[in-house]
């Protein structure tokens, strides 16, 4: 669910997939399913650079309450602390998608702080390691 309500013209998101692409601060996982030809969604990571990269994942709505979500943000998370070295991730979420909500408690997320509309989670390595995850 994103945070704007706007219908996006398929110039400008073309546009923006092909930023996104080209971006040194951002790291792009596609998930798919052996056998399937729809992509299941992606995951991304934005402020690569910074010490604590931000983290959005996006499902395919062919996909959606499947119970991949989780499956999905745990293994790009693994593969993005093993790949860069980073430690630490962050996400904001809508509060109202109880469906992400969910995702990012499952996988060992902790709310650092909320708003009316969002919740800001945050993840460590060593939580993940403590949890016997990594």
């Amino acid at each position: 669910m994103s945070f704007s309500k706007k219908t996006v013209p398929w110039e400008d998101h073309v546009r923006w997939f092909g930023n996104i692409l080209n971006d040194v601060n951002t790291i792009l996982y596609m998930a798919d399913l052996l056998g399937e030809t729809e992509g299941v969604g992606y995951v991304r990571f934005d402020k690569v650079q910074s010490e604590c990269s931000e983290i959005s994942i996006a499902l395919n709505p062919l996909y959606r309450s499947r119970k991949l979500g989780q499956p999905v943000l745990a293994e790009a998370i693994e593969k993005f602390f093993a790949e860069t070295g980073k430690d630490r991730c962050s996400a904001r979420v809508l509060e109202i998608n109880k469906a992400s909500v969910s995702i990012f408690e499952k996988v060992g997320f902790v709310k650092k702080r909320g708003s009316r509309r969002t919740i800001e989670y945050e993840l460590a390595k060593t939580d993940l390691q403590a949890q016997g995850v990594l």
